[in-house]
């Protein structure tokens, strides 16, 4: 009778019970193999993430060039589209071991969506005279990161807050 241990913790914290019932490697292996599959997903994670932080802010800049709703919707449905994607993969909570193959190429449908979002939004800022990458917000840390969503959340809450400027 196969036993395989499921409990809602790292497999890799009981790997003879865990993987071992099927996976005929040695434990360090095993732990090898797995790592590798996560370090490849997680880098492959970063860059969309990347991607998909600047393509937010290129639309941003878009409209704060004066872009138009209907000039930014096909970017929107992009980002969207990219988006889900991205939160799709980072939300099964395997870090691509359990299909390392579609996890990568989920992430790098993203990726790709993303960096058409940036084409688009370039050609529409340049379009609007802005001839340059917009001036990309510190995000470095996390207080960084919440202290700008908070105040681009503020500024859509209130018309005379001006959000934070992303193009000189």
């Amino acid at each position: 009778m196969k036993f395989s241990n499921h409990h809602i913790q790292s497999p890799l914290l009981d790997i003879a019970n865990s993987c071992g019932v099927c996976h005929r490697w040695s434990e360090d292996e095993i732990r090898g193999r797995v790592e590798s599959i996560q370090t490849r997903h997680f880098e492959l994670k970063l860059k969309a993430e990347d991607a998909l932080v600047k393509a937010h802010f290129d639309i941003a800049a878009c409209r704060q060039l004066g872009a138009t709703p209907d000039e930014v919707a096909p970017l929107q449905d992009l980002v969207w589209r990219s988006q889900l994607r991205w939160d799709y993969v980072s939300a099964t909570n395997g870090m691509g071991f359990h299909s390392p193959q579609e996890s990568a190429r989920v992430l790098g449908t993203s990726l790709d969506l993303a960096h058409e979002v940036r084409v688009q939004a370039s050609r529409l800022m340049a379009a609007k005279g802005l001839l340059k990458e917009p001036d990309y917000p510190d995000i470095s840390t996390q207080e960084a990161a919440l202290k700008l969503i908070v105040a681009f959340e503020d500024s859509a809450k209130d018309p005379s807050v001006a959000p934070p400027r992303l193009i000189p």
